[in-house]
């Protein structure tokens, strides 16, 4: 008989046949509340994907949604309702609300570099800051009913009578549709022959 293998054999074995199924071991760093808060910043605005977070940070995904619900989670327990502010309490819950405006923040950048990407459909990276007036004033008009419009306007360099004055000019009826409409009447009639210059 050739009996079973002792644990470092079979230890080998494994390595062999699935070296990819090998767990890796987390290394037990300490990590500061500033590393923390970072960490869980890029993990409620979704720039990054868990996994990689959790990879970078050689921690497991259960401890990265652990640090989350210690920073932004859940509400304080019904005994604590309770009890005194203390100043470390105090400081725990001001740090909370720092970090849930950053999110707010960020959330807000990602949502307008994406709208304004598609709207505007310019090839290569885009800043929305660049943007023109007038499509400054699309993106806003498309994200006005997730974010306030004073914080839409200050992220984009945008005033505000700038803003009202593009968004009436976009509701007022397009002077030239009727002569449109005869321009490509006359294209069509022409068998698609006309170029601009003649139908001009």
């Amino acid at each position: 008989m050739l009996g079973y293998p002792d644990r470092n054999m079979l230890s080998d074995w494994c390595k062999e046949l699935a070296p990819e199924a090998r767990k890796i071991r987390r290394s037990k760093l300490n990590y500061s509340q500033e590393q923390k808060k970072e960490a869980v910043i890029h993990l409620v605005s979704r720039k990054t994907s868990v996994q990689k977070i959790a990879e970078h940070l050689h921690i497991s995904r259960k401890t990265l949604y652990n640090w989350k619900e210690e920073l932004i989670g859940e509400e304080l327990p019904p005994n604590m309702t309770n009890m005194p502010d203390s100043p470390q309490l105090e400081a725990l819950k001001s740090e909370v609300d720092v970090l849930k405006r950053e999110v707010y923040r960020l959330r807000m950048e990602k949502d307008i570099l994406e709208k304004s990407a598609e709207l505007v459909k310019k090839n290569g990276g885009i800043n929305p800051k660049h943007l023109s007036n007038k499509e400054k004033t699309r993106v806003i008009d498309a994200l006005r009913i997730f974010y306030p419009l004073g914080l839409l306007l200050e992220n984009l360099d945008l005033v505000k009578s700038s803003y009202f004055y593009h968004r009436s000019q976009s509701n007022l009826p397009d002077k030239y549709t009727d002569l449109r409409v005869m321009l490509k009447d006359i294209f069509i009639e022409s068998r698609c022959t006309y170029g601009y210059r003649r139908m001009y």
